[in-house]
């Protein structure tokens, strides 16, 4: 197969040459402008002046970034110290000299003489990327530790959804270290996607509970009633929503007690309480405002968190160590309520 016939080309205008539409993402439109041979290094290393000339400006641009960051401190590494590292890089590129004559004896992906595996040799693209991502030695486990990476993680995975045919707007995907790990995880996914819907139909059975569903296959039907070939057959967008559902028609009849606020939040609100002011005097009462002790443990309460004692250690008793530093066990016993 030839490049031209390769990568398909829209039709200019004219009919003369095949263009590429002005419309089209830049990424699509890159795939389109390039014949297939230009994302290689070539069997004979063709495009080594190309590929050189990325490395080494990846490579220069990544040097220019860490010399000119805070570029008034000291350095650490300094002329005296390079020099007694001499013998150790020396030792290094002996070492480097056996590695690549080792690798020479591998399987020459590049080669067309060579078609004995599906296997191939890795694209500019993707050599470039991988050489410039591995110099910021970046971890996108998280937005804190590699907050470029989780954006780019985000856009691959959407290109990847487009590519495949889903909806990029409600998919989700994430990198892997390789595809051994991708399959395994994508069959764990999909076992759990498979069988949420026999785990649901068999509690269902045990509590009497009722869930109609009406995208079931083969018309609607209740949750309790599936038999295991129609529970296998439910499509994993329905699936996968159905433990919610059920937990939302469930509150709805009492059967099941509405989520408890998150005491970060009890926490949030009690402190911002604030009683409004109703006179001119209002400073001064905010200034004398009462301390009133915890009838349980006796320490005080701080004026922002005034209540009676029943709400103080009804509402307020998970915070209470944090915001008053009253230690439980070392504290008096209950005692009447007083005021400071």
């Amino acid at each position: 197969m030839t490049d031209e016939t390769s990568i398909p080309a829209a039709p200019s205008a004219t009919g003369d040459e095949p263009t590429v539409a002005t419309d089209a993402p830049r990424t699509e439109r890159l795939a389109a402008e390039a014949p297939i041979s230009a994302w290689f290094l070539g069997p004979k290393s063709e495009h080594s002046a190309a590929w050189r000339e990325l490395l080494e400006h990846v490579l220069q641009d990544y040097l220019h970034w860490r010399r000119n960051y805070f570029p008034m401190d000291p350095l650490i590494v300094g002329h005296s110290l390079r020099r007694e590292q001499a013998h150790w890089l020396d030792g290094l590129n002996e070492e480097l000299d056996k590695l690549v004559s080792k690798l020479k004896a591998g399987v020459p992906f590049f080669h067309p003489r060579y078609l004995a595996h599906m296997t191939s040799e890795a694209t500019l693209p993707s050599v470039v990327g991988y050489f410039a991502a591995m110099l910021y030695n970046a971890n996108n486990v998280t937005d804190e530790a590699g907050p470029a990476t989780v954006d780019l993680e985000g856009e691959v995975g959407e290109m990847l959804a487009t590519m495949v045919g889903f909806n990029p707007t409600r998919s989700w995907s994430h990198v892997t270290s390789g595809g051994t790990v991708a399959n395994v995880e994508a069959l764990w996914v999909a076992r759990q996607a498979q069988f949420v819907t026999l785990g649901l139909r068999d509690l269902c059975r045990e509590k009497r509970w009722e869930l109609s569903i009406d995208d079931a296959p083969g018309g609607p039907a209740e949750l309790s009633k599936l038999g295991d070939v129609a529970a296998l057959q439910m499509r994993p967008a329905v699936a996968l929503q159905l433990p919610a559902r059920l937990a939302r028609k469930l509150r709805t009849t009492s059967v099941l007690p509405a989520p408890p606020r998150s005491g970060l939040r009890q926490t949030r609100t009690a402190m911002l309480r604030r009683r409004s002011p109703s006179s001119g005097s209002s400073r001064r009462r905010r200034r004398r405002r009462r301390r009133v002790r915890c009838a349980r443990h006796r320490c005080l309460v701080p004026p922002r968190r005034q209540s009676s004692a029943s709400g103080h250690e009804k509402q307020l008793a998970p915070a209470h160590d944090v915001f008053t530093g009253c230690d439980a066990e070392a504290s008096s016993p209950a005692g009447t309520r007083g005021r400071a």
